[in-house]
């Protein structure tokens, strides 16, 4: 009979305990879930768990770089634009999600708006090399070949 109760209380503090997180913590369960979603590839599912987020004004960069790739992966490039250009607003340090925003860019012939997310790092001295090599991408897949050559040798050390 003691244990039984023991076993019982234990249970009781469990599901107590469970269900003041979720009350308490509503924005942390969405996000997990849209992680589970995401990690799973079920992207439309995520977008909906994260959109939720968004609305809250939940504050974490993981998800909106992952909101950023879920509407990339469903075909929608200016949310995905949306996504990370929040992103950077709150953590502009994240160089690699500048480079990723250059090449949505570029993919949405916003050419300038690219070289420009790109300068801004060459001009830190972040990540020099390769966003000088994705400026080149982006100048030759946009036929101006000269600047691209001209970036591609500056990529090699060639050039200053």
């Amino acid at each position: 009979m003691n244990r039984l109760c023991v076993i019982l209380a234990f249970l009781l503090v469990t599901l107590l305990t469970t269900a003041m997180y979720h009350i308490c913590n509503p924005q942390w369960i969405l996000f997990r879930k849209g992680e589970a979603y995401f990690h799973n590839e079920e992207y439309s599912k995520a977008i909906f768990c994260y959109e939720r987020l968004r609305d809250l004004n939940f504050n974490n960069p993981d998800f909106l770089r992952h909101l950023g790739i879920a509407y990339s992966a469903t075909g929608n490039p200016d949310k995905a634009v949306s996504a990370y250009e929040a992103l950077l607003a709150c953590c502009p340090e994240a160089q690699h999600d500048v480079l990723v925003l250059a090449s949505l860019y570029a993919e949405q012939d916003n050419v300038d708006r690219a070289l420009d997310l790109l300068k801004t790092l060459t001009d830190t001295g972040s990540v020099t090399r390769l966003a000088t090599i994705y400026r080149a991408r982006i100048l030759a897949k946009s036929g101006r070949f000269e600047e691209a050559i001209h970036e591609y040798r500056k990529a090699l050390g060639e050039e200053p």
